[in-house]
Protein backbone atom coordinates (compact mmCIF):
# COMPACT_ATOMS: atom_id res chain seq x y z
CA UNK A 1 0.00 0.00 0.00
CA UNK A 2 2.81 2.41 0.79
CA UNK A 3 4.81 1.58 -2.40
CA UNK A 4 1.44 2.48 -4.63
CA UNK A 5 1.37 5.47 -2.47
CA UNK A 6 4.89 6.46 -3.65
CA UNK A 7 4.20 5.56 -7.34
CA UNK A 8 1.13 7.80 -6.77
CA UNK A 9 2.97 10.79 -5.83
CA UNK A 10 5.94 10.58 -8.39
CA UNK A 11 3.59 10.46 -11.04
CA UNK A 12 2.26 13.53 -9.74
CA UNK A 13 4.83 15.48 -9.40
CA UNK A 14 5.97 14.36 -12.94
CA UNK A 15 2.84 15.11 -14.57
CA UNK A 16 2.29 18.86 -13.01
CA UNK A 17 6.45 19.41 -14.10
CA UNK A 18 5.58 18.56 -17.75
CA UNK A 19 2.06 20.07 -18.15
CA UNK A 20 2.38 23.29 -15.86
CA UNK A 21 4.68 25.39 -18.44
CA UNK A 22 1.86 24.56 -21.67
CA UNK A 23 -1.06 25.20 -19.19
CA UNK A 24 0.62 28.63 -17.70
CA UNK A 25 1.39 29.59 -21.89
CA UNK A 26 -2.30 28.62 -22.36
CA UNK A 27 -3.77 30.76 -19.76
CA UNK A 28 -1.68 33.86 -20.88
CA UNK A 29 -3.87 36.50 -22.30
CA UNK A 30 -3.09 37.35 -25.89
CA UNK A 31 -1.54 40.26 -27.17
CA UNK A 32 -2.90 42.98 -29.28
CA UNK A 33 -1.46 43.19 -32.89
CA UNK A 34 -0.11 46.20 -33.89
CA UNK A 35 -2.02 48.67 -36.52
CA UNK A 36 0.80 48.67 -38.28
CA UNK A 37 0.56 44.80 -38.56
CA UNK A 38 -3.26 44.62 -40.09
CA UNK A 39 -3.00 44.04 -43.63
CA UNK A 40 -3.93 47.03 -45.79
CA UNK A 41 -6.91 44.88 -48.08
CA UNK A 42 -8.52 44.63 -44.77
CA UNK A 43 -8.36 48.51 -43.49
CA UNK A 44 -9.50 49.34 -47.17
CA UNK A 45 -12.40 47.02 -47.04
CA UNK A 46 -13.48 48.48 -43.58
CA UNK A 47 -13.04 52.22 -44.72
CA UNK A 48 -15.58 51.11 -47.55
CA UNK A 49 -17.54 48.76 -45.48
CA UNK A 50 -18.14 52.29 -43.14
CA UNK A 51 -18.66 54.66 -45.99
CA UNK A 52 -21.53 52.41 -47.45
CA UNK A 53 -23.10 52.10 -44.46
CA UNK A 54 -23.48 56.11 -43.88
CA UNK A 55 -24.44 56.45 -47.46
CA UNK A 56 -27.27 54.02 -46.52
CA UNK A 57 -28.15 55.81 -43.22
CA UNK A 58 -28.09 59.33 -45.14
CA UNK A 59 -30.64 57.93 -48.01
CA UNK A 60 -32.82 56.47 -45.51
CA UNK A 61 -32.93 59.24 -43.44
CA UNK A 62 -31.62 58.17 -40.65
CA UNK A 63 -28.24 59.84 -40.81
CA UNK A 64 -29.30 64.09 -41.32
CA UNK A 65 -26.47 66.98 -41.26
CA UNK A 66 -26.92 70.22 -39.06
CA UNK A 67 -28.46 72.94 -40.37
CA UNK A 68 -25.57 75.75 -39.26
CA UNK A 69 -26.65 79.82 -39.19
CA UNK A 70 -25.67 82.56 -37.33
CA UNK A 71 -28.63 82.47 -34.39
CA UNK A 72 -29.19 78.45 -34.25
CA UNK A 73 -31.36 78.97 -31.23
CA UNK A 74 -33.42 81.31 -32.54
CA UNK A 75 -33.59 79.42 -36.35
CA UNK A 76 -37.14 77.76 -35.78
CA UNK A 77 -38.67 81.08 -35.18
CA UNK A 78 -37.20 83.53 -37.18
CA UNK A 79 -35.53 81.66 -40.41
CA UNK A 80 -38.41 83.13 -42.81
CA UNK A 81 -36.64 86.85 -41.53
CA UNK A 82 -32.65 85.96 -42.13
CA UNK A 83 -31.53 88.40 -44.30
CA UNK A 84 -33.94 91.29 -43.18
CA UNK A 85 -31.77 94.25 -42.76
CA UNK A 86 -33.12 98.13 -41.69
CA UNK A 87 -30.42 100.79 -41.70
CA UNK A 88 -30.71 104.11 -39.82
CA UNK A 89 -28.00 106.55 -40.94
CA UNK A 90 -26.80 110.30 -39.79
CA UNK A 91 -24.14 111.61 -42.17
CA UNK A 92 -23.92 115.55 -41.80
CA UNK A 93 -21.13 117.21 -43.36
CA UNK A 94 -17.87 118.35 -41.30
CA UNK A 95 -16.99 121.49 -42.61
CA UNK A 96 -20.84 122.88 -41.21
CA UNK A 97 -22.41 120.42 -39.32
CA UNK A 98 -25.71 121.52 -37.86
CA UNK A 99 -25.85 122.13 -33.99
CA UNK A 100 -29.70 121.88 -33.88
CA UNK A 101 -30.58 117.79 -33.66
CA UNK A 102 -33.83 118.43 -36.29
CA UNK A 103 -31.14 119.91 -38.82
CA UNK A 104 -28.56 117.19 -38.05
CA UNK A 105 -31.32 114.50 -38.23
CA UNK A 106 -32.12 115.76 -42.04
CA UNK A 107 -28.89 114.44 -43.20
CA UNK A 108 -28.86 110.62 -43.81
CA UNK A 109 -30.04 107.75 -45.06
CA UNK A 110 -33.02 104.87 -44.70
CA UNK A 111 -32.43 101.55 -46.15
CA UNK A 112 -34.68 98.52 -45.97
CA UNK A 113 -32.95 95.42 -47.43
CA UNK A 114 -34.76 91.51 -47.91
CA UNK A 115 -31.80 89.60 -48.92
CA UNK A 116 -33.33 86.04 -49.44
CA UNK A 117 -36.13 86.48 -51.49
CA UNK A 118 -34.88 83.46 -53.58
CA UNK A 119 -32.28 80.89 -54.13
CA UNK A 120 -31.24 80.50 -58.15
CA UNK A 121 -28.59 78.47 -58.82
CA UNK A 122 -26.80 78.77 -55.51
CA UNK A 123 -27.22 82.18 -54.91
CA UNK A 124 -29.03 84.29 -52.89
CA UNK A 125 -31.39 87.46 -54.01
CA UNK A 126 -33.54 90.02 -52.74
CA UNK A 127 -34.36 93.75 -52.88
CA UNK A 128 -33.17 96.84 -51.57
CA UNK A 129 -35.13 100.07 -50.85
CA UNK A 130 -33.38 103.59 -49.70
CA UNK A 131 -33.88 107.36 -49.09
CA UNK A 132 -30.83 109.20 -49.32
CA UNK A 133 -30.38 113.38 -48.20
CA UNK A 134 -26.79 114.64 -48.47
CA UNK A 135 -26.34 118.35 -47.20
CA UNK A 136 -26.29 121.02 -50.29
CA UNK A 137 -28.51 119.75 -51.58
CA UNK A 138 -28.89 115.93 -53.04
CA UNK A 139 -32.02 114.02 -52.31
CA UNK A 140 -32.46 110.33 -53.88
CA UNK A 141 -34.79 107.37 -53.78
CA UNK A 142 -33.38 104.28 -54.98
CA UNK A 143 -34.64 100.63 -55.46
CA UNK A 144 -33.13 97.81 -56.76
CA UNK A 145 -32.43 93.64 -56.24
CA UNK A 146 -29.38 92.54 -54.49
CA UNK A 147 -27.41 89.91 -54.84
CA UNK A 148 -25.29 88.07 -51.75
CA UNK A 149 -22.14 87.15 -53.83
CA UNK A 150 -21.17 84.38 -50.79
CA UNK A 151 -23.98 83.65 -49.50
CA UNK A 152 -23.27 85.58 -45.95
CA UNK A 153 -24.27 88.35 -45.96
CA UNK A 154 -20.60 90.00 -46.18
CA UNK A 155 -20.69 91.33 -49.46
CA UNK A 156 -23.80 92.35 -51.46
CA UNK A 157 -24.42 94.36 -54.54
CA UNK A 158 -27.60 96.32 -55.46
CA UNK A 159 -28.56 97.37 -59.02
CA UNK A 160 -31.51 98.96 -59.97
CA UNK A 161 -32.67 102.24 -60.67
CA UNK A 162 -32.81 105.53 -58.51
CA UNK A 163 -34.84 108.79 -58.56
CA UNK A 164 -33.05 111.82 -57.25
CA UNK A 165 -32.82 115.62 -57.84
CA UNK A 166 -28.88 117.85 -57.60
CA UNK A 167 -29.23 121.16 -56.88
CA UNK A 168 -29.81 123.76 -54.30
CA UNK A 169 -33.20 125.19 -56.03
CA UNK A 170 -36.35 122.87 -55.59
CA UNK A 171 -36.95 123.75 -58.74
CA UNK A 172 -34.62 121.63 -60.98
CA UNK A 173 -36.32 118.20 -61.79
CA UNK A 174 -35.80 114.89 -60.72
CA UNK A 175 -34.12 112.51 -63.02
CA UNK A 176 -34.21 108.91 -63.30
CA UNK A 177 -31.08 106.52 -63.68
CA UNK A 178 -29.29 103.29 -63.55
CA UNK A 179 -27.84 102.90 -59.82
CA UNK A 180 -25.49 100.40 -58.16
CA UNK A 181 -24.16 100.10 -54.76
CA UNK A 182 -21.69 97.45 -52.63
CA UNK A 183 -21.31 96.92 -49.19
CA UNK A 184 -18.55 95.19 -47.66
CA UNK A 185 -18.03 94.00 -44.21
CA UNK A 186 -14.66 91.90 -43.52
CA UNK A 187 -15.80 89.10 -41.13
CA UNK A 188 -18.29 88.01 -38.61
CA UNK A 189 -16.57 88.82 -35.65
CA UNK A 190 -17.64 91.69 -32.98
CA UNK A 191 -15.12 94.26 -34.65
CA UNK A 192 -14.69 94.81 -38.60
CA UNK A 193 -13.61 96.45 -41.40
CA UNK A 194 -16.62 98.44 -43.18
CA UNK A 195 -17.00 99.80 -46.33
CA UNK A 196 -19.28 101.07 -49.35
CA UNK A 197 -19.95 102.66 -52.50
CA UNK A 198 -22.83 103.91 -54.32
CA UNK A 199 -23.50 105.69 -57.46
CA UNK A 200 -25.49 106.93 -60.19
CA UNK A 201 -24.92 106.60 -64.48
CA UNK A 202 -26.60 109.97 -65.75
CA UNK A 203 -25.30 113.36 -66.75
CA UNK A 204 -26.27 114.30 -62.99
CA UNK A 205 -24.05 111.90 -61.63
CA UNK A 206 -23.59 110.86 -57.99
CA UNK A 207 -21.19 109.01 -56.36
CA UNK A 208 -20.62 107.91 -52.67
CA UNK A 209 -17.41 105.93 -50.43
CA UNK A 210 -18.01 104.76 -47.04
CA UNK A 211 -15.10 103.83 -44.93
CA UNK A 212 -14.62 102.62 -41.46
CA UNK A 213 -15.47 100.17 -38.26
CA UNK A 214 -18.35 98.35 -37.32
CA UNK A 215 -19.09 96.80 -33.73
CA UNK A 216 -21.22 94.02 -33.65
CA UNK A 217 -23.72 94.27 -29.76
CA UNK A 218 -25.75 91.65 -30.87
CA UNK A 219 -26.39 89.16 -32.94
CA UNK A 220 -29.19 91.31 -33.88
CA UNK A 221 -27.92 95.18 -34.14
CA UNK A 222 -24.87 96.32 -35.59
CA UNK A 223 -23.51 99.78 -34.97
CA UNK A 224 -20.97 101.27 -37.99
CA UNK A 225 -19.10 104.57 -37.96
CA UNK A 226 -16.94 105.82 -40.83
CA UNK A 227 -15.82 108.58 -42.93
CA UNK A 228 -18.25 109.26 -45.64
CA UNK A 229 -17.08 111.35 -49.34
CA UNK A 230 -19.77 112.21 -51.77
CA UNK A 231 -20.04 113.90 -55.18
CA UNK A 232 -22.76 115.40 -57.36
CA UNK A 233 -23.35 117.53 -60.08
CA UNK A 234 -24.83 120.91 -59.67
CA UNK A 235 -26.70 121.39 -62.52
CA UNK A 236 -27.50 125.10 -62.12
CA UNK A 237 -23.96 126.15 -60.79
CA UNK A 238 -22.41 123.91 -63.06
CA UNK A 239 -19.83 122.55 -60.92
CA UNK A 240 -19.25 119.37 -58.97
CA UNK A 241 -20.16 119.27 -55.39
CA UNK A 242 -18.02 117.81 -52.51
CA UNK A 243 -19.47 116.49 -49.33
CA UNK A 244 -17.20 115.01 -46.78
CA UNK A 245 -18.59 113.65 -43.14
CA UNK A 246 -18.61 111.27 -40.87
CA UNK A 247 -21.27 108.63 -40.68
CA UNK A 248 -23.30 106.66 -37.81
CA UNK A 249 -25.10 103.79 -38.83
CA UNK A 250 -27.70 101.63 -36.65
CA UNK A 251 -28.48 98.58 -38.18
CA UNK A 252 -31.10 95.75 -36.99
CA UNK A 253 -31.34 92.57 -38.86
CA UNK A 254 -29.94 89.07 -39.04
Amino acid sequence: MRLVRTRYCIGLVLGLAVFLPQGSKALTPPTEVPATEVPAAKLALDRFLAERAENLAREEGVLVDPVYSRMKFMVPYLSPLTGLRFEISLAPPASDMPADPYELAKYGRLTLEYNNLALIDGSKFGFAIQALHVAHHLLLYSAGMTSDINNDGMFLVTAGLATYQTGNSREEPFVTAPFARMKFQSSERAIFVYSELQATMNARAYISGTAGLGLRLTPLMTLIGGYQHTEFIMPTEQRIRMVNGFQGTAQWGM
